[in-house]
């Protein structure tokens, strides 16, 4: 199996004392997971860990810069079929490993990496998961579609953003015991040559309308609102941003023939200026989302943010602006350089998480949890 170490930690007292920490894998099984593994990936290498990068078949296809992501840190990726995963068997378990997947449960998008976790187990292999959203289902949100104790984790620990008192209530013991508060493994920061600029006004508008908690009506609402508010500042740049398992963006587009004002990112092939949703976030004078984790990652750079609601009971997301109509748009558009703006989006930070933990701290918190 690949594996490396960093070149300045080979041989001597540094190398003897690396040998005695576990091995890390990182299970990549999403798009999104790299959003919250790559920072934690880095800084394993950086440190000279003993790494490995497990790969579920059919991701690197369709991202490949995933794979040249992980080969350029000096790793050899994994690539893996969906039979190995779901029965963890010929992968070379060590005892003492910890494996690390960015989301792991029985609800149905993350149950691959549930079997994945339960096989190394079964191995004698420490086990973590992390929260991947600020709405975690079986963490801090529960549905119709999942109620409470309709998801279990299997990871020996959870490492959660927030404090144990922010769990939903619903949350069941053997769950909460296996959490740790840990803060947001999230790097924000971005290459000020990364960052287009623009003599207009720039906001950025993310969506993630896959998912299933948003009706026809909902998402009628939110389109004709943004097509209202396209049309009525045409002095503003708009940037539309789908999430990865969206197709969304694509299809509106069809419905912005000859707008000057709006750039759709995952609809033109050629743009990639804002291909990085942090890119993004540090390029927009302000930031309008469905309810999702972009919320929490506007606040973290302190732009105004707001929530389109709806009809939807979203108390979670207060003190943010919830958006119910196109009136609570044109507000937010037109004061969203108020300083109230900005200390609400401080104040919704501060509530569901502790604040950011550094990719290192949160390895040395993971070998801490191992011993």
């Amino acid at each position: 199996m690949a594996a490396h170490r960093h070149p300045c930690y080979v041989g001597g007292v540094e190398a003897k004392a690396q040998s005695t920490l576990p091995r890390l894998v990182f299970f990549l099984h999403l798009r999104q997971d790299r959003e919250v593994l790559f920072p934690l990936i880095e800084a394993s290498v950086e440190s000279g860990r003993i790494v490995e990068v497990w790969v579920r078949r059919g991701l690197h296809a369709q991202d490949p810069q995933l794979t040249d992501r992980v080969r350029r840190l000096g790793i050899t990726p994994k690539v893996l079929s969906w039979w190995r995963l779901r029965t963890g068997l010929f992968l070379n378990w060590r005892l003492g490993d910890a494996l690390i997947t960015a989301s792991e449960s029985t609800a149905p998008p993350h149950r691959l990496s549930y079997h994945l976790t339960c096989a190394a187990k079964r191995r004698g292999v420490r086990t973590f998961t992390l929260q991947h959203g600020l709405e975690n289902v079986g963490l801090t949100y529960f549905d119709s579609e999942y109620p409470p104790g309709s998801v279990e984790f299997a990871s020996d620990r959870i490492l959660i953003w927030g404090p144990l008192g922010g769990l939903h209530p619903s949350v069941g013991d053997k769950t909460r015991e296996k959490c740790v508060s840990v803060g947001v493994p999230k790097k924000y920061s971005v290459l000020v040559s990364e960052v287009p600029q623009s003599k207009q006004t720039r906001v950025a508008i993310f969506e993630n309308l896959h998912w299933s908690r948003y009706d026809s009506h909902y998402t009628a609402s939110f389109e004709r609102d943004l097509l209202a508010v396209i049309a009525h500042y045409p002095e503003i740049e708009f940037v539309l941003k789908g999430h990865p398992s969206s197709q969304w963006v694509r299809a509106f587009a069809k419905k912005l023939s000859g707008t000057t004002n709006v750039h759709c990112v995952d609809a033109e092939a050629a743009n990639r200026d804002f291909s990085g949703a942090a890119v993004l976030l540090h390029a927009a004078a302000a930031v309008i989302t469905t309810p999702s984790t972009v919320a929490l990652d506007a606040a973290f750079l302190d732009r105004p943010v707001a929530v389109a609601t709806y009809d939807l009971d979203l108390d979670f997301y207060k003190p943010l602006p919830l958006l119910r109509n196109e009136a609570d748009w044109h507000v937010f558009l037109a004061e969203a350089h108020v300083s109230e703006f900005h200390r609400r989006a401080e104040r919704f930070r501060e509530t569901h998480t502790v604040g950011l933990v550094s990719p290192p701290n949160l390895i040395a918190r993971i070998d801490q949890l191992s011993g």
